[in-house]
């Protein structure tokens, strides 16, 4: 028994493959988790991920309190952590240099307070 593919059989089976598709892609399992790298001669170097923050705007000031005295300046793509977890309602964040000096001079696991707003979410990768 042969079936003959209508035009209507036909998109209906072309729909239903792309569904599978995209379903296998956003199903299968993400590799933002650590992962193993082998290095070029040695043992393998593990690379770590981690969610942190970074300035969204070029001298955000970096300070000893909320609304205390500036420590430093902090610019776009540094690497910022949280150093403490800030309730949703807080208007500031706790967050210490991370993995890098910043572009602004403050060594790495300096911390101090910045106004949460000028913050975004960003994803670091560093071996450890």
């Amino acid at each position: 028994m042969i079936m003959e593919f209508t035009k209507g059989r036909l998109w209906l089976t072309l729909v239903g493959l792309v569904v599978a598709l995209v379903l296998a892609v956003v199903l299968l399992p993400s590799r933002a988790h650590a992962v193993t790298v082998a290095g070029p001669r040695s043992e393998a170097v593990a690379r770590v991920h981690v969610v942190g923050r970074t300035p969204v705007v070029d001298g955000l000031r970096l300070r000893t309190r909320p609304g205390g005295s500036v420590k430093g300046l902090l610019y776009r793509g540094d690497a910022l952590a949280k150093a403490r977890v800030i309730r949703a309602g807080d208007s500031w964040a706790k967050v210490r240099v991370y993995h890098h000096k910043s572009a602004g001079g403050l060594r790495v696991g300096a911390t101090g307070w910045v106004w949460k707003g000028y913050l975004k979410r960003v994803d670091f990768y560093h071996r450890r």
